[in-house]
């Protein structure tokens, strides 16, 4: 093997560096030494490729003193970031689960009565239920607060990666992301029903996206709208 004396000639490869953070995953280190010149003509190069294709995050050139260096870092994909939060939400008080174990006829029969004033029913078919309905209605309260659970996960990328939005199944039921295998804090999610909602793409910085998607609990979803188990 003949004898290569860096800085005389092209630029000559120095090997990969690996560093890896939980935080930002894996980074590698590429470095080249050599000919100024010839130095040069490789980070000129490796910039228009960055600019053109995104396969690299920063460049390093430094001229030296006869020797040139070229550094280029290439950060991998980010690990993917669960959250669970909760929203707010009012909900008809006819779908609490007290009064939705009410037939139809029962509480067409309460609407009824407060509709015309007429008070609670006497007959025997009016329930307590009924008339627990009755009274929230003459408080004026029709709706209640729910807490509803919010899955989100968010990945930065690059314009290299292979991770893409995924649009497959919105608005429909599906099964949320095995979340305990990356956060144990979260550990198993609320027993339920998780709506997939359409995801959400935004830049972040000059060559990082960031891809978030969510996932909307509730104890049972419509089999109709949304694929779900609930009646109808």
């Amino acid at each position: 093997m003949s004898q290569v004396i860096i800085g005389s000639t092209a630029a000559v490869a120095q090997g990969t560096k690996r560093n890896w953070t939980f935080a930002t995953g894996e980074t590698s280190t590429h470095e080249w030494r050599g000919k100024a010149s010839s130095v040069y003509s490789m980070y000129l190069l490796k910039k228009a490729q960055g600019n053109i294709i995104g396969d690299t995050d920063s460049l390093d050139y430094d001229p030296g003193r006869g020797c040139a260096r070229l550094v280029q870092r290439i950060v991998a994909d980010g690990p993917v970031i669960y959250e669970l939060y909760t929203n707010d939400l009012y909900k008809d008080i006819r779908t609490h689960a007290t009064f939705a174990a009410l037939t139809a006829a029962q509480r067409k029969d309460v609407y009824a009565a407060y509709d015309s004033g007429a008070g609670v029913g006497a007959s025997a078919s009016w329930t307590s239920t009924m008339t627990d309905l009755y009274t929230f209605l003459t408080l004026g309260t029709e709706q209640y607060l729910l807490a509803q659970y919010v899955l989100r996960s968010t990945q930065t990328v690059s314009l290299r990666s292979s991770v893409r939005a995924s649009y497959t199944g919105v608005n429909t039921v599906q099964e949320p992301p095995n979340t305990p295998a990356a956060n144990v804090i979260i550990g198993n999610l609320p027993a339920g029903e998780w709506l997939k909602k359409g995801p959400m793409v935004r830049q972040y910085g000059a060559r990082k996206w960031q891809i978030i998607q969510e996932f909307w609990h509730a104890t049972t979803w419509s089999t109709i709208l949304c694929a779900g188990t609930g009646t109808p």
